[in-house]
């Protein structure tokens, strides 16, 4: 049974390497002038190896860190809960209890990625440097049993996928080498044979096969309480190393943009590829042309006493010049227009920047003194240029991520006990990124233009702005914006800081009159005393 498996296995693993053929051939150009040191696909790489010979011009490599570092501040930024957690219930949101579990749910689980063991920030940010030059980035959400879920950046090259009817990844078939050694560390007792070749050979690397496949596609009573089956095979010997299974699928597989009937992402190095490889050839010929200018070539007389022309500093050519004095040795001046060719590399070093959003992100830099009604509208033109690969991203990548931390860290009983009610399988991330507060600037634009429109009409008339609530419109800038909840006041404290501000009015109103009241009082007294000194006053007689 179990060499059926492996031959089955190894077949679907050969069939996806086979039907990869032109993505290789794709990613390694792109690669080879963006990120050499991931350039190998269908090569054997060598460790240390040289792979920069076809860079001439630097600017997709420096434009790859800036957008992976870009990327990752607007979707997982270190100083920021990037994401909160809700449940499919609404009104079950809304509960106090259930606020409270599902923030201490939250907390626990940026708590973890925080531990420096798990490497959860640099493994996003090389998937995302991945995701840049491939439109694809892996990672391995790995359960450490009693220590940590430790996070490990895949390389593509090694990495095969299938997809669900959905769209959904739901088939991941990865290869790595591994030594004898780290295998026994890893999986205990080996098989047989590996154990025997590993006798005789010690320090031999083996190819090992990861394969994880949805377990309904194998009815078999041991995978019936996982959703996804999995085996360690080793390709050399054809031997089972691990044979189990996951409740969450453990690879995230983040796709940059996917275009209609592909499986793989396309990337914005791609996009560019055109630029780059015409920047670097331009980048040959002005480096030619340079070296041309300072340089020359020389034309000389045909006359064998200047074979011996030397051009070093201080030389002394003699019959370099005629009797009368003219110079017989000239330099062939070159049709080439440097400055030209220099300015169309800045057009298309513009251009490839443009494809990493490098330019997008550099707004607020060059205009640091735009107003706040510019400032929100370049976050909108962010949001919008960004927001379906950031999306995208969210869905595909992290949203894997955090279902396969929750699932972990349930299991293994370190999440608090939910409130009555609550199922934790129904259990989802809210983004609250910065980029998801970009898609929402839109809300914010309209809300200042809104008040640009109506201040003329509230000059002629201030009661047109009655219809505001104005602390409703706070709250909600402030949300749009990103402003910490710890520097507003709740509803009930606003209201005791107007009641207590009523209270001091009043005081002091009643202060600013009593003056008045005392100046009152004082003539009311002198009254009734003239009118005591006088005696009593006789009434008058009525009329006949």
């Amino acid at each position: 049974m179990d060499s059926q498996v492996v031959r089955d296995l190894l077949q679907r693993h050969d069939r996806l390497k086979g039907g990869r053929g032109v993505w290789n051939s794709h990613w390694r150009e792109a690669a080879e002038r963006v990120l050499p040191e991931y350039g190998n696909f269908d090569l054997v790489p060598t460790a240390g190896q040289k792979r920069s010979e076809k860079i001439f011009d630097s600017t997709a490599v420096n434009a790859l860190p800036k957008f992976a570092s870009a990327m990752e501040s607007i979707l997982i930024p270190i100083t920021q809960k990037w994401h909160g957690m809700r449940t499919q219930m609404e009104d079950k949101n809304q509960q106090d209890d259930v606020k409270r579990w599902l923030e201490h749910c939250r907390d626990i689980l940026f708590a973890v990625r925080s531990r420096p063991m798990g490497r959860f920030q640099p493994n996003i940010n090389t998937a995302l440097r991945s995701v840049g030059v491939f439109g694809n980035g892996v990672v391995f959400v790995e359960d450490d049993v009693g220590r940590n879920i430790l996070y490990r950046g895949i390389d593509l090259a090694r990495c095969w996928i299938m997809e669900s009817f959905a769209g959904a990844v739901d088939t991941v078939h990865r290869e790595f080498t591994s030594s004898a050694r780290q295998l026994k560390q890893k999986f205990g007792e080996l098989p047989e044979l590996l154990r025997d070749r590993a006798g005789k050979e010690p320090d031999r690397e083996f190819q090992i096969l990861h394969c994880v496949k949805p377990a309904d596609e194998y009815q078999d009573k041991k995978y019936r309480h996982f959703a996804f089956a999995s085996w360690y095979v080793c390709i050399d010997t054809q031997e089972i190393l691990e044979e189990s299974g996951y409740r969450k699928m453990p690879y995230a597989f983040g796709r940059f943009d996917v275009a209609p009937a592909e499986v793989y992402g396309r990337s914005p190095a791609m996009s560019a590829l055109a630029d780059i490889k015409m920047l670097n050839e331009m980048a040959k010929t002005n480096i030619r042309m340079a070296h041309r200018a300072v340089d020359p070539p020389l034309l000389m007389p045909n006359d064998g006493i200047l074979q011996a022309f030397s051009l070093r500093p201080g030389a002394l050519n003699y019959g370099g010049v005629d009797d009368q004095g003219r110079q017989l040795v000239h330099p062939l001046q070159g049709g080439g227009q440097l400055p030209v060719s220099l300015e169309m590399e800045d057009q298309r070093r513009r251009s490839v920047n443009d494809s990493f959003y490098v330019t997008l992100f550099q707004v607020l830099v060059e205009n640091p003194r735009m107003t706040a009604t510019e400032a929100m509208l370049r976050a909108q033109e962010k949001g919008q240029l960004l927001g379906p690969s950031g999306s995208r991203l969210q869905g595909d990548l992290f949203g894997p991520i955090i279902a396969r931390e929750f699932d972990i860290l349930w299991n293994a009983g370190i999440l608090p006990p939910p409130p009555k009610g609550i199922d934790v399988e129904e259990v989802f991330p809210e983004y609250t990124a910065p980029i998801n507060r970009l898609m929402r600037s839109e809300e914010g634009a309209a809300m200042l233009r809104w008040a640009e429109q109506m201040a003329p009409i509230a000059q002629m008339d201030p009661s047109a702005m009655d219809i505001v609530d104005t602390e409703a419109w706070g709250r909600e800038l402030a949300d749009i914006d990103g402003v910490p909840m710890k520097v507003l006041l709740s509803p009930e404290q606003v209201q005791k800081k107007r009641d207590s501000r009523a209270a001091n009015q009043n005081m002091e109103q009643a202060a600013a009159m009593a003056p008045a009241a005392g100046k009152a009082l004082e003539s009311m007294a002198s009254a009734q005393a003239m009118a005591t000194a006088a005696g009593p006053t006789l009434p008058m007689p009525l009329a006949a």
